[in-house]
């Protein structure tokens, strides 16, 4: 029983990895047809950056949530609300200031 929802999870986890990456893949494709080479450049630049800043501002919150999440299920709503603050406290000014400078704002 327990193999098996590992299994039904893992495809899941997989179909959703395939359908995020052909939908990346779509909207590539798209931007680089309509845009112009300058305004994608400033498109790929500014996703890579938010990327970036993103994967910075995590600061290990996801381990830590899983963890103690899986020691008590009854704290999942601190933890969760303190992961969210964390995670969007750092990064939120970089990326408004990243937007702001590429739309001339």
């Amino acid at each position: 029983m327990f193999g098996r929802r590992i299994l039904k999870n893992t495809g899941y986890r997989a179909l959703a990895e395939l359908l995020s990456k052909a939908a990346s893949l779509v909207l590539f494709v798209f931007m680089a047809r309509e845009l112009d080479p300058a305004a994608f450049g400033i498109f790929t630049f500014t996703l890579s950056f938010v990327t970036l800043v993103t994967a910075l501002g995590a600061f290990g919150q996801d381990m830590v949530l899983t963890r103690e999440v899986a020691r008590d299920k009854n704290l999942v709503h601190i933890y969760f609300a303190n992961t969210l603050v964390l995670k969007n406290s750092p990064r939120d000014p970089g990326t408004r200031n990243c937007c702001r400078n590429d739309l001339g704002i």
